[in-house]
């Protein structure tokens, strides 16, 4: 090596003069609304599905409407999702709790995946589905709310929950009910960053998204497009596409990337497509030497 490049860093480091910015620890995290329907080829959509978090695996997985029970064909369909995870090398801890359904025989769900040992989980009903019969059906201990805690180098204390808003109530009570959620969950676990992600059932024109926002929650996914009712989705056709999955993001973090997944052909894994989203600390880490 040349000895003028190595002069260079010594008489830097002597002169205590700061280098290159170290690298920021970054935290990703995926919502995505599985879509229930078996007879839509589950198998097919998951093995999908884990072929890309394989290729760009996520710290955090925040999902809705797994499912399972005897007309389901499978008891637990996040655990079948965390073996195939494990089968590509991704260890996935899992939460999850029934939120609409019929006990045994037909119940969906809402879970938590994480790469981080899990601090702790925890879980909330935000109030009574409204709907046909099998929504207002009686399920002890429903919960639309999971969340769990977890350690990050780079952010501290990390707190997520996934969020699947039942679609026949009151949006703005369900809202009002995760926001106090959230803050029981800081009040007994305080938190760097709190990740609220999820399908919350309503476009950023209801009044219900001012709700968030207005409780100091960045939309990570603001220009990120729609995740609801592509045309081109051969899962669910529609005419009229919306975006009604979000990923908020509150405290010691910024977003930095954020972008709809599972939207384009050959890569459909559910009739919802996901969110994905990227954030670093909020101030960057520095490298000084002293």
């Amino acid at each position: 090596m040349p000895i003028a490049p190595v002069l260079l860093n010594l008489w830097l480091v002597c002169a205590g003069e700061p280098l290159q910015a170290a690298p920021q620890p970054t935290l990703t995290v995926l919502s995505l609304n599985l879509m229930q329907k078996a007879s839509a080829p589950r198998k097919e959509r998951f093995a999908k599905l884990a072929d890309s978090l394989a290729k760009e695996p996520a710290d955090f997985l925040l999902l809705q409407e797994g499912s399972g029970g005897l007309w389901d064909g499978t008891q637990n369909s996040i655990g079948d999702l965390a073996g195939l995870l494990d089968g590509r090398g991704l260890r996935y801890t899992h939460v999850s709790r029934d939120s609409l359904g019929v006990a045994g025989f037909l119940v969906f769900k809402v879970a938590v995946a994480s790469r981080r040992p899990m601090a702790f989980t925890d879980a909330a009903c935000l109030g009574e589905p409204g709907g046909d019969w099998f929504d207002k059906s009686p399920l002890p201990g429903r919960k639309n709310a999971v969340a769990a805690g977890a350690d990050v180098p780079g952010f501290g204390k990390v707190n997520v929950v996934s969020v699947h808003l039942f679609t026949g109530s009151d949006k703005g009570a369900q809202v009002e009910a995760l926001l106090a959620f959230v803050r029981e969950l800081d009040a007994k676990h305080p938190a760097a960053v709190t990740v609220v992600g999820g399908d919350f059932n309503f476009a950023d024109s209801h009044p219900a998204y001012a709700q968030m926002v207005s409780a100091g929650f960045t939309d990570a996914g603001k220009d990120a497009g729609p995740t609801f009712g592509l045309p081109e989705n051969p899962l669910r056709k529609a005419k009229k596409p919306s975006r009604i999955d979000y990923i908020f993001v509150k405290g010691k973090a910024k977003v930095t990337r954020a972008e709809v997944k599972f939207n384009r052909e050959g890569q459909w894994v559910s009739d919802h497509c996901g969110v994905l989203t990227h954030v670093t600390p909020a101030e960057p880490a520095k490298q000084h030497v002293k």
